[in-house]
């Protein structure tokens, strides 16, 4: 339904409805950080230097390099097929970097995943875009999202039932979906399923 009519000036810089307002407070915050100087490496969170990823003979990630600070988020657009996936992959050793460099907190990562120590693999996760691929239909919502409380934290099945439900509940969910199977999910639903097993590896 319409909640507020008035011209762009007026709706950009006096909005009268609650809702309205809401709006344009959150487009004034992400204005305000685009404004922010730029991230070196010293200070970032995850520093990629001239990163190259290969597959076979097939070169996806071509010298890539970005630096993102605490509490910051980077967009990497590019049409399909421009090695957006890829560089996810490469930052996480999913793909080993043939060279370059790739730094957490100041601490360079090991190319290929199988190098990396155990914190490493908690500390940075990954949430897919198809959840669709990355949820098993067999396992219910609560073995999905509480098998990294039990890998990296060595809980006891009541803690992590008690921490599956207020990943749950965080993420927007009901904390009786825990019983359910992802197959039962919407779309929406099952996205929300993997930002909660992302977050559960803190």
């Amino acid at each position: 339904k319409m909640v507020e009519l008035g011209d762009t000036k007026e709706i950009l810089h006096a909005p009268k409805t609650d809702y309205a307002k809401a709006l344009v407070s959150e487009r004034q915050e992400a204005d305000q950080q685009h404004q922010l100087e730029a991230v070196d490496e010293s200070s970032a969170v995850l520093s990629v230097t001239n990163a190259l990823g290969v597959y076979e003979t097939f070169i996806a990630v071509n010298k890539v390099s970005i630096n993102v600070a605490k509490g910051e988020t980077v967009a990497v657009v590019g049409e399909s097929g421009s090695g957006k996936s890829s560089l996810a992959r490469l930052i996480l050793g999913l793909l080993p970097r043939k060279s370059g460099s790739v730094k957490f907190n100041g601490k360079e990562l090991p190319p290929a995943l199988k190098q990396r120590g155990k914190d490493d693999l908690r500390r940075i996760q990954f949430i897919y875009q198809q959840p669709d691929v990355a949820l098993n239909p067999r396992q219910t919502i609560a073995e999905i999202s509480g098998r990294p409380i039990q890998l990296y934290f060595n809980k006891s099945p009541a803690e992590v039932k008690k921490r599956v439900a207020e990943l749950l509940v965080e993420v927007g969910l009901p904390a009786d979906y825990a019983g359910r199977l992802s197959t039962a999910l919407s779309g929406g639903q099952k996205q929300r399923v993997s930002i909660a097993r992302a977050l559960a590896a803190e």
